[in-house]
């Protein structure tokens, strides 16, 4: 009996180490411990949604509206519920834009995160 739990035991852990791996591939696991569901105080307007054209811009406001019921795009707003982060392009509106023209966004509660932990956003 002991032996059959041990096996379980060892197939529920990789099987969640599997699935977080993935998770972090699509960019949709929160990393170092970002909680959408806490509100961090900072500079930025914690349900403003930003953006910057490259990794070196500072981040400026995005969309005519508040996160989350301002943004309509559907990969955006699940990046962004879960993260607080999206690569890709939004319309003033919120609505998704050109795949060819990519920005980095991230909404303001994740940008204040980083700031307080020194994240790299």
């Amino acid at each position: 009996m002991n032996r059959r739990l041990f096996i379980l035991c060892l197939f529920l852990a990789a099987a969640i180490t599997v699935a977080g791996e993935a998770g972090a591939a699509t960019g949709l696991r929160p990393k170092g411990g970002y909680n959408p569901a806490q509100t961090y105080a900072g500079p930025y307007g914690p349900v403003m949604v930003y953006y910057r054209e490259t990794f070196r811009a500072k981040w400026r406001r995005g969309i005519n509206g508040t996160f989350p019921k301002g943004v309509t795009c559907p990969d955006a707003l699940s990046h962004f519920k879960i993260s607080g982060l999206w690569r890709g392009h939004l319309k003033l509106d919120g609505s998704c834009g050109i795949p060819d023209e990519p920005s980095e966004w991230a909404v303001g509660n994740r940008l204040n995160y980083d700031a307080v932990t020194g994240g790299g956003h």
